[in-house]
């Protein structure tokens, strides 16, 4: 745990704890965590735990590598609308009866980022025809 940022940890669970609009002692008291650790955790004064972090998976639904490392969207039937990933597609996913919802959130994720892409794609293009059509306007009057 040593390579972890402390400071980063605690405001990751700074932040999902404001989601749920709980003070920290209440929130670490339903976690089953000792309220003074938990509060130094948050501030970044103490290093999270593998026990305190499946504490929290348990109570709240929080993942442990978004705790640790803020790479994973926090899902779980628990949250609440803004905390369900990607929108209105991640509810519906959570919807789905489907064996392995976590390659459907990647495909949903990732068609996402094309969408931004392409997006980005598409104002090039734009940007591009429009820079042709005056040149081409600029060198027609040199003739």
């Amino acid at each position: 745990m040593g390579l972890l940022n402390n400071k980063d940890v605690g405001i990751r669970l700074l932040q999902a704890r404001e989601k749920t609009s709980l003070t920290s002692r209440k929130y670490a008291l339903k976690a089953g965590i000792d309220v003074s650790q938990y509060a130094k955790i948050e501030k970044g004064e103490l290093p999270v735990t593998e026990n305190i972090l499946e504490k929290l998976k348990d109570a709240f639904g929080l993942e442990p590598d978004y705790i640790k490392f803020g790479t994973i969207v926090p899902k779980s039937d628990k949250h609440t609308e803004e905390q369900r990933p990607y929108g209105d597609a991640g509810r519906k996913i959570l919807e789905l009866n489907v064996p392995d919802k976590d390659k459907v959130e990647l495909l949903v994720e990732q068609l996402g980022l094309m969408e931004v892409t392409l997006l980005g794609y598409k104002n090039l293009v734009s940007m591009l025809q429009e820079e042709n059509t005056t040149l081409k306007s600029k060198l027609s009057g040199v003739s």
